[in-house]
């Protein structure tokens, strides 16, 4: 039994004369779906970035590992 193509050479050239009447998927769903995708790549992002130590503390880690407290101000830089 012969092979047969799963898409024929004619088949690319008639669809693009006569392409499909109604979209596989409508305005509205692309939309949501490309939301909900930009929400979980957000989202993901800033879980990523959450567990990142942050460098401006690290001379502080030693002293809270010791059970010290660290309190932060927001000053000029001058007044620190």
């Amino acid at each position: 039994m012969p092979q047969r193509a799963i898409v024929r050479r004619g088949d690319l050239a008639q669809f693009a004369r006569e392409p499909p009447a109604e979209p596989a998927i409508s305005g509205g769903a692309a939309v949501a779906l490309t939301l909900a995708g930009a929400g979980f790549a957000a989202w993901t992002a800033a879980m990523i970035g959450a567990d990142e130590p942050n460098a401006r503390f690290e001379r502080f880690y030693g002293a809270m590992r010791e059970g010290q407290l660290l309190i932060l101000a927001d000053v000029v830089g001058s007044q620190e």
